[in-house]
């Protein structure tokens, strides 16, 4: 029997559920969807979603690249600051 000061953590453990894409099943409601709007004389149905279906990581790449124009902004101040305080500092090691 071994007696420790000290608790040990454990694992976490969770649960884990795939999720599955079906492609025919999408396919199936989007022609659904363009078959009810030429049926309902071309009218649109807002709960229906018939635009064009978003792209596996356009969100993610859209996100990268606002957030690197934002960094890369952000450093050029940074970088305009730093310089300008090295120099102050100069300045004022050498003038004195």
């Amino acid at each position: 029997m071994a007696i420790s000061l000290f608790k040990v953590p454990r694992n976490k453990q969770f649960t884990y559920r795939p999720r599955y894409f079906d492609a025919e099943a999408e396919e199936r409601a989007e022609r659904r969807a363009r078959v009810l709007t030429e049926v309902n004389g071309g009218e649109v149905n807002p709960q229906v979603n018939t635009g064009r279906r978003l792209m596996k990581g356009s969100f993610s790449r859209r996100f990268e690249r606002k957030y690197s124009q934002k960094a890369r902004s952000a450093a050029r101040l940074r970088t305009f600051i730093i310089f300008a305080i090295l120099c102050a500092i100069i300045y004022l090691v050498f003038m004195r």
